[in-house]
């Protein structure tokens, strides 16, 4: 185990513990533990049921997520946007909610981008609150809640991020699931993956799964488990793109595989009018988990001002949070390209070097 502290020695304890009582041949394949993940949210599977509260404490702490306040510029657009709904009734016309104008005139391109976003994500209000009839319970189609509500939200908080992010809408196969080993018969496919260019390869960050209004407990289970997966799938093949023809052994390559460590992969679920943004990292580069780390609820109806003012501050976080990732992954890639090449080395050394998940059941 090496040095380490008390409270890391409790963890690796508690952990091992309930490893040590699984029946491995019990383990179904999608589980996230046959995936190598340690699943926190007690949504997958339920072997993490009896980690003790203050271990489980140890392994959610994270400092992803930084408090923000919206610019005084943000808070002058917000009440233009209330102005536009307040005095209307519950049920109204797009026509009847003026729209407000686009921020301009701003010099800082990080405060322009974070404006911009914002303001896309009150024009999404806006055109949701005006179709409410079709998104409510009784008048309901899942791609009218896909299209009209949540893209209109997750579309600007990664189109206006620092850095070009593709986003791929619509299930098709991730290029982290098709890296897998076995994965042919049973790809992964998103609904939808958000991926950074690196010298033509695509390295895919985050993946999100959505469920209608009527889709109940299971289905949300099932796009947890399949989000896992893709995640762990998305850090392996990381690794494997960092270190292609790399040495691993050397103090270069070690203070890379600390870095890559550090850097989540991101799982956003939907449930009805919700979303869950977890991440799936690692803790001290022994052993992967996933973790809730922020819950938004979309309001499908006009609200007061700072239920809007939060949600926004909410979006702020996630954008900020993700153009972090995307650069940790990006300048990660980058000194990858100066390691010594050695195309020869042990592969039994290689594998020691780079496996993290010693959980891992299944492929």
């Amino acid at each position: 185990m090496g040095k380490c502290t008390e409270e890391e020695k409790k963890v690796y304890n508690a952990v091992c513990t309930i490893l040590e009582e699984i029946d491995i041949d019990g383990v179904n394949p999608t589980d996230p533990l046959a995936s190598g993940v340690l699943d926190l949210t007690k949504l997958g599977d339920t072997y993490m049921n009896l980690l003790p509260a203050d271990v489980v404490e140890l392994l959610t702490v994270s400092n992803f997520l930084k408090e923000v306040d919206l610019p005084p510029a943000a808070q002058k657009m917000l009440d233009e946007f209330e102005e536009t709904y307040k005095h209307l009734g519950t049920d109204f016309s797009l026509s009847d909610m003026d729209g407000i104008g686009y921020p301009a005139g701003i010099k800082d391109r990080q405060l322009k981008r974070n404006m911009g976003m914002m303001w896309s994500v009150l024009e999404g209000f806006r055109n949701i609150w005006t179709c409410t009839p079709r998104l409510d319970e009784t008048n309901y189609s899942e791609n009218a809640l896909v299209v009209e509500a949540v893209s209109r939200i997750l579309k600007p908080i990664f189109g206006y991020c620092s850095m070009p992010l593709e986003q791929v809408w619509g299930e098709h196969i991730s290029e982290s699931s098709k890296h897998r080993t076995g994965a042919a018969a049973s790809p992964n496919k998103p609904d939808l993956c958000i991926r950074v260019d690196f010298q033509g390869a695509d390295v895919e960050l985050a993946f999100c799964e959505f469920a209608s209004l009527g889709m109940g407990h299971p289905k949300h289970r099932d796009d947890w488990r399949k989000s896992v997966r893709a995640c762990k799938d998305g850090s392996d093949m990381l690794r494997d793109i960092c270190f292609e023809g790399k040495k691993t052994d050397c103090n270069e390559a070690i203070i890379l595989i600390r870095s890559l460590n550090n850097i989540p992969s991101i799982a956003i679920l939907n449930k009805k009018t919700n979303l869950t943004f977890s991440v799936i990292d690692t803790f001290n580069g022994k052993f992967f988990k996933a973790y809730k780390i922020l819950d938004i609820d979309i309001p499908l109806r006009p609200v007061d001002r700072q239920v809007v003012e939060d949600f926004l501050k909410k979006a702020l976080q996630v954008k900020t949070f993700v153009e972090e990732v995307a650069c940790e992954v990006i300048k990660v890639l980058e000194k990858s390209i100066s390691l010594p090449v050695d195309d020869n080395e042990d592969i039994a050394t290689r594998l020691e070097n780079l496996t993290i998940a010693s959980t891992t059941f299944s492929s």
